[in-house]
């Protein structure tokens, strides 16, 4: 389903990621995990078209999607959302993601997603409950 091959990314020059491949199947759950500065935000920036890479390929659903605008990616069903940032805090996680989903409100299975933080009780909690005022 998605396919990061040799993704390089640099700031300004500066190699963030080097190289970086990854493969995710339909249906599967991937962590990217490693120290502050180690480049997952780079990686998840440049698979969402948030940054450009300056080599490598993003293949999503058989497509490739790298050197696409931000917002065609988004519309394809790949998006980078920042900590703590851009989001409307006195929400709920549910409300959040349903309004991140505007783009496919017409789509009959746009709620399918909801079943999903069932799986923890702590991130049903949180999807669940309203924000705090």
């Amino acid at each position: 389903m998605l396919s990061v091959h040799e993704v390089t990314t640099a700031y300004q020059g500066l190699v963030a990621i080097s190289s970086v491949s990854i493969e995710v199947a339909k249906g599967e759950i991937v962590c990217v995990a490693g120290a502050n500065g180690a480049g997952k935000s780079t990686l998840l920036k440049s698979i969402a078209g948030a940054e450009r890479s300056r080599a490598g390929t993003v293949t999503f659903d058989g497509a490739r999607v790298d050197g696409l605008a931000q917002h065609l990616i988004t519309a394809r069903g790949i998006a980078y959302v920042p900590e703590n940032r851009r989001l409307f805090p006195r929400l709920s996680v549910q409300d959040n993601l349903r309004l991140g989903s505007y783009m496919y409100r017409s789509e009959s299975d746009r709620d399918a997603w909801s079943s999903a933080p069932r799986r923890s009780p702590a991130a049903s909690s949180r999807c669940w409950r309203s924000a705090a005022p």
